[in-house]
């Protein structure tokens, strides 16, 4: 199965995200209020055993609970070939984190270098029209501040036809 480990996003944050997700949506892939994370790594074949040797790893990781700002918007490859469009997830902490609980021996498909981020929109065949109302939308939010990230705990997901928690650790 697919899967990744991630810090949930909810409360006010969720909201704020979901509100300037809503504003800058021009008939895109939205993503769900309720499926809002910061991806830490992303898993191609996870079986049973493998989520739970994640779970120790970040079990046995040495860190507490903390805080992330979210703030401004971005967009995956670039601004001009706009995929995806994200808020910034701040901090040193967060690039931390993914590290310490990533001493597992479950092989991840991340092919990019990590970027602490949450995804608002995924975006295809978007006429020249649409890409420039987007790259308008990322100036004017490029400093929003969307709230704070309460991370206190990590999640492992399936992802094959949705998000299914299958593993949870406090921090």
């Amino acid at each position: 199965m697919r899967g990744f480990s991630a810090i949930e996003v909810s409360g006010g944050l969720a909201d704020e995200l979901l509100r300037v997700r809503e504003a800058i949506d021009i008939g895109f892939s939205p993503v769900r209020k309720q499926d809002f994370h910061v991806t830490l790594q992303f898993f191609e074949n996870l079986d049973r055993n493998d989520a739970e040797r994640i779970a120790e790893s970040a079990r046995k990781a040495d860190t507490q609970p903390f805080e992330a700002e979210v703030r401004g918007l971005g967009a995956f490859p670039s601004e001009e070939h706009i995929r995806v469009v994200w808020a910034d997830v701040l901090g040193q902490e967060m690039l931390d984190l993914k590290n310490m609980v990533s001493n597992h021996r479950v092989e991840e498909d991340n092919s990019h270098d990590f970027h602490p981020h949450i995804t608002l929109l995924r975006v295809s065949d978007a006429a020249p029209r649409q890409r420039r109302k987007l790259r308008r939308s990322l100036e004017e939010f490029e400093d929003h501040r969307f709230g704070t990230l309460n991370v206190d705990r990590l999640k492992v997901f399936e992802s094959d036809g949705g998000y299914r928690e299958i593993e949870t650790v406090k921090l």
